[in-house]
């Protein structure tokens, strides 16, 4: 039961990442603020948000086979998330490392 829970919970923080990550670029795109700085400074940053979402929905489905490879993947996710976007990945982040550490957890109690 927790196996579900789980999955849905880092299935949940990869799609928020997805949703901050378009938010942020149709606010650019409605601002019309296409200055160099604006564009220097929350580029990479985008990116970055729609990488880690990425290989946290990899690492989500994966862990449907291998609990503890996929879990790893939604923690350091989670951590890198945090680090290269600052603010912007808090939220899902927090899913995800709730989802992993769970997974992990799960995996010590059945050992």
């Amino acid at each position: 039961m927790k196996k579900i829970n789980s999955f849905k919970c880092g299935l949940l923080g990869s799609i928020i990442g997805f949703i901050i990550g378009i938010t942020l670029i149709v606010i650019i795109l409605i601002s019309g603020n296409y200055d160099k700085k604006t564009i220097e400074v929350l580029g990479p940053r985008i990116i970055y948000v729609f990488i880690f979402s990425v290989v946290a929905l990899i690492g989500v489905f994966i862990s449907r086979k291998k609990s503890q490879f996929g879990a790893l993947l939604m923690v350091m996710c989670a951590i890198a998330g945090i680090m290269y976007t600052t603010t912007l990945y808090i939220i899902p982040s927090i899913f995800l490392m709730v989802s992993g550490f769970t997974m992990f957890s799960d995996l010590k109690n059945n050992r």
